[in-house]
């Protein structure tokens, strides 16, 4: 929990479109961003929470030093800290490096919110002054609803190859949003489940099991 003495807003942009992520991870990030803000802020001061929609053209990642564009769903996390000086920059993600005090930090939170991030497709950009603050912005590529229902289309598809070729073979179709998709159907075409992203890992096992009994 953080301290009183540190204020938290949070602005979020209505009807975003969707993204594909693990709430999990992603509560994750923002727990160690938000961990690392309180270290970094000394006595008062402020950590803002932010989503919005953007779109980015050649913008080059600070982790993973790499051009890209695209329509993403932000996530910003900006605090009224100490700042980072520039030249640690580029090396904040790495694993086990730390500008704080051996006690105070393992060097990974950032490593970890780097993986997280790029298991996504996502990519970072940190704006930091010493002395004033930093700003991580951490950008999920928008997954529309034309690539959804393309995507979902594949795979029924290649279900119904493998229903052919063995028809008792037990399949657990797992989707985003699709209304070209319902569980009715889905059972129709002789899949044996059919959940919904994100997904719950005890529901899985249980469908599992059962398909072993």
């Amino acid at each position: 929990m953080l301290p009183s003495t540190i204020d938290i807003t949070m602005k979020f942009e209505e009807d975003l479109p969707r993204v594909m992520t693990d709430p999990t991870q992603v509560h994750q990030i923002i727990m160690n961003l938000c961990i690392n803000a309180q270290d970094a802020i000394s006595d008062h001061g402020k950590i803002e929470i932010e989503l919005s929609l953007v779109s980015e053209e050649n913008t080059v990642c600070t982790s993973c030093q790499r051009a890209f564009s695209g329509e993403f769903v932000e996530l910003t996390i900006k605090d009224t800290g100490e700042g980072i000086d520039s030249k640690h920059i580029h090396s904040l993600f790495e694993p086990f490096f730390t500008t704080k005090e051996m006690s105070k930090g393992t060097g990974m939170g950032l490593a970890i919110v780097h993986g997280i991030m790029h298991a996504h497709n996502g990519h970072i950009i940190l704006n930091s002054e010493p002395g004033v603050g930093s700003t991580f912005r951490l950008l999920f590529p928008v997954i529309r609803e034309e690539l959804q229902i393309n995507t979902m289309s594949k795979t029924t598809e290649k279900a119904r190859e493998m229903l052919k070729l063995w028809p008792e073979i037990p399949i657990i179709l797992c989707k985003g949003y699709n209304a070209n998709m319902t569980e009715e159907i889905a059972k129709n075409m002789g899949i044996v489940a059919y959940l919904n992203k994100p997904i719950s890992m005890v529901e899985l096992n249980s469908i599992i099991n059962q398909l072993f009994e």
